[in-house]
């Protein structure tokens, strides 16, 4: 199996035989790691990987006469990208949560509670990741007396009680927990982007 990696081939430490796509991502994510950069895009044998291939295939044997390369960036450019999306991102979530929250008291439902659970996970997905990218500048960020990860701890606690509520068809009990304990931490998070942006800039102009 040939793993490229910028255009050189590298050698990774994998089993000898029955490698998953999986086993291989997670050694190119360790070793990219190592000298500041991230994968971004992926190509098996000349054809290119979507998101939904990784979703639905992440644990399929490789062949030995398999050729995997990988697209690379730095951490700092890949975060920095992201950041303006995750901006985006936070604010529908916020604005999906105060409809969730309004609706609830009329006929009219234009938020699936699915829809609004599924929002509220790729959040967790998207912050716990950058926590992982960046643990220094995340130990460092502040909402009021809580550490980042205090506060993700205590937002995921809620959030499963909200799974639950809605599960309970306590929509009521979701709608308010949504409204007055998840909101206010959403919006320090996102407060915090600017900062994080700024950090990352000079962080990038001294490498």
């Amino acid at each position: 199996m040939k793993i490229i990696i910028e255009k050189k081939e590298v050698a990774l430490d994998l089993p000898e035989k029955q490698v998953t796509m999986n086993q291989v991502i997670d050694e190119v994510e360790t070793f990219l790691m190592e000298v500041g950069k991230v994968p971004t895009s992926l190509s098996l044998n000349g054809s290119d990987w979507t998101q939904e291939d990784l979703e639905t295939r992440i644990e399929e044997v490789l062949k030995d006469e398999d050729t995997l390369e990988f697209g690379v960036q730095s951490i700092f450019e890949f975060i920095e990208a992201n950041l303006d999306g995750a901006a985006t991102a936070n604010g529908e979530l916020m604005r999906d949560i105060t409809t969730f929250a309004k609706e609830i008291h009329t006929s009219e439902k234009t938020i699936a509670p699915d829809t609004l659970v599924e929002e509220i996970s790729h959040f967790f997905e998207f912050w716990w990741r950058l926590r992982g990218l960046l643990p220094d500048e995340f130990k460092a960020l502040k909402f009021g007396e809580k550490d980042f990860d205090t506060t993700m701890g205590d937002l995921q606690k809620l959030f499963e009680e909200i799974v639950e509520g809605m599960q309970n068809q306590d929509f009521v009990l979701a709608a308010d927990l949504l409204q007055y304990e998840v909101m206010p931490s959403i919006e320090a998070i996102d407060k915090t982007i600017p900062t994080l942006k700024n950090t990352l800039q000079e962080r990038a102009a001294q490498n």
